[in-house]
């Protein structure tokens, strides 16, 4: 259920997941606002380009990339 003006839900089958996903979705509406801004429009994907990074998908991945994140916190490099 998306609520209009109530902001963004995101769900995962863990927290470290769900947190993982909510980063990726903010870095990816800060990267589509940018082309925007520049007065392009951004190249998404096709529905089989979906299908193979789908299967490409890596179950360790958000796990990876939460270890990335709280690496660089603890290193002051995230604001």
């Amino acid at each position: 259920v998306l609520l209009r003006g109530n902001g963004t839900l995101v769900t995962a089958p863990n927290v470290v997941e769900a947190v993982m996903r909510a980063i990726w979705l903010e870095e990816a509406a800060g990267i589509q606002w940018r082309i925007f801004a520049a007065g392009e429009n951004p190249i998404y994907l096709t529905a089989e380009e979906v299908d193979q990074r789908r299967v490409m998908d890596m179950p360790n991945e958000p796990v990876r990339a939460w270890d990335f994140e709280v690496a660089m916190l603890a290193a002051g490099s995230l604001g």
